[in-house]
């Protein structure tokens, strides 16, 4: 089971253009089956954890054209597996920043 909440604040009223958000993502206990492991010549069962992840953004409209981002990806820099069938873990830490020029 996922479960996905996201929302995001206008603070123009106290700085002109920016807007705050965060998002939260929950994943429930999984469980991979005969999962093929490198050390092991039969599949063998994987077991994860429930986790949760926090994405937090906040963007500036410098004017009509132009606005800046900045993203910070799982914010709490949890380990996690994105694929229990092949035991490759998710995005550590990240933080991106974009430029967006609309004409």
């Amino acid at each position: 089971h996922t479960v996905q909440f996201s929302g995001h604040y206008d603070l123009s009223a106290v700085l002109t253009g920016v807007t705050v958000g965060a998002g939260i993502n929950w994943q429930s206990e999984t469980v991979g089956y005969g999962v093929t492991h490198p050390l092991l010549k039969q599949g063998a069962t994987f077991r994860q954890s429930s986790y949760t992840l926090l994405n937090l953004f906040a963007s500036w409209q410098i004017n009509a054209q132009l606005q800046s981002r900045v993203s910070l990806s799982n914010a709490l820099d949890k380990l996690y597996w994105a694929n229990i069938d092949y035991a490759n873990y998710g995005e550590p830490r990240n933080v991106s920043l974009s430029l967006s020029w609309q004409y």
